[in-house]
This record gives C-alpha cells, structure tokens and sequence, in this order.
C-alpha cells in the first residue's frame, strides 16, 4: 500500500479534544506526536497506518514524519499486541543479570520471535532501552491492555525488577491461568524474590536484604508473638501486612526456611 491509497482514520473525541487543549502549551503542532500517538494506541491498542494518516491530518504535519516517530520509539506499536506487553530491558546492567536469557525462554516457551503475539493472545515480548533501575536488575516494564470507559483500551503499567527465570516463568503462567491464584492476587504486584542474610552485620540482631520485584530492602528483622517484623528504616514496609498480604505472606514464609 502506498501513501496515496492510505485513508485517514477518523481519530476519537478523546484524542482531538486532547490535540485541541495541548495546543496552547506546545511550540508547534509537530511536539504534539508522541503525546497523541500514546493517546490513539491508548484507544486502539496499536497504531495502524490509517491512524498514523489521521493524526498527520491533524496536526497538519507529513505523514513520513508521523511514521519515522512511531518507528522511533519502541513504546508505539504498529500491529496488534498480546493482553500484556512485556518489554524486557536490553541494556548492560539487565543484560549481564539475565535479560536476553529471560527473551530467550519466552520465545521457547510460546514459540514466537520478539514482537510476535502468543497464540492465546496473552502476551507479546520484545527488547527495550534502559528502563532505568539498573540496581535492581533485570528490569521488565509489563503493560497490561484492559477495556475502560467507552470500551476504550487502556495500558496500566507495572515494573518488575530483580526478576529470576523461575519467577518469570511462574508470573507468565498466573497470568495465563495455568497457575491458580487466590482471589486479589495480582501477579504483577510486589513480591517477594528472595531474603539473603547479611554478612558481617553491624550488630548482633538480624539483618537482612529483602529483595523484592520492586526494590532491595536492606532490614532489621524481630520475632513477635510469632510473627517476623521488618524495618528498613524509611518505611516503605509499613502497614504490608494489610497493604499487601500476599507479600507480607511471602515474606514470613521465607524468614522460616
């Protein structure tokens, strides 16, 4: 197909009343791509080339150059996607702690290549840039497709860090319903990878790295009334156990073993 025979789409009300309010705060029509292209794939879930002519029309720019931004950035998606898109980070950090390994395995698994969908349509995978939490490696930014408000598609980002093969193996099949969950378990939430002993502690109570998929927690862990209590001195752990049982859960598991 050429240029010629595209048709524009006709864009939603959501995204031309957008392009008409952000006009004021930008230089040129042209700065508004990236925000109106996220809004379409928002809508649609992937961002076709008719879309592509319809936001050209739009903000009355060249359809190339519409194209060239959506080639661009890998967050813009050109074809239809999987209920989670998985982007797993390619950059060094990531990659020395197992990313491409993590690829790889998706790739056995459901026997697909990168930026193909699985055959449930569950889950579509591909490499990214730095997703910028290198200590915390390997970083995975999961987007999860859901119907909001006028059956308009939405993405709800999650990040996933300090991820193993064994965890991301168990998350994909939650997610897919070959691993029952209890109900309100979110497998994308924060959970529990692995408690690690600190050496040579500064005093003689019990110190630990809590490592999570969100963080590495460095805590001072008690027994209370049979229960272990963590403080990682910021916080960040306070009221778990009714914020999130399920890790709470994990967590008092894993101090027993």
């Amino acid at each position: 197909m050429t240029v010629f025979e595209i048709e524009a789409a006709p864009l939603p009300e959501v995204v031309t009343s957008l392009a008409e309010s952000m006009r004021r705060h930008y230089p040129t029509s042209r700065a508004l791509l990236i925000p109106l292209l996220m809004e379409c794939q928002k809508h649609y879930g992937w961002i076709s080339p008719e879309v592509a002519m319809g936001v050209a029309k739009l903000l009355d720019v060249p359809y190339g150059e519409v194209q060239s931004c959506i080639s661009f950035y890998t967050m813009l998606h050109t074809k239809p996607t999987g209920r989670y898109i998985i982007g797993v980070c390619r950059t060094l950090n990531c990659a020395l702690e197992g990313a491409l390994e993590l690829l790889h395995h998706f790739e056995h698994k459901y026997g697909v290549e990168a930026t193909e969908v699985t055959a449930d349509g569950n889950f579509m995978a591909y490499e990214v840039e730095c997703l910028c939490d290198c200590h915390n490696a390997p970083s995975i930014q999961w987007l999860k497709a859901g119907q909001g408000a006028g059956n308009q598609t939405e993405f709800k980002p999650y990040w996933v860090n300090n991820v193993t093969l064994e965890l991301f193996d168990r998350i994909l099949d939650e997610l897919s319903g070959k691993i029952k969950t209890p109900e309100g378990f979110d497998p994308l939430a924060e959970r529990l990878v692995r408690i690690v002993e600190k050496e040579n502690p500064p005093d003689n109570r019990r110190w630990c790295w809590l490592v999570t998929t969100n963080c590495q927690y460095p805590v001072v862990v008690e027994q209370k009334d049979g229960e272990f209590h963590v403080d990682d001195g910021y916080g960040k752990l306070a009221g778990l156990k009714e914020r999130n049982p399920f890790l709470w859960k994990e967590i008092q598991e894993g101090l027993r073993k």
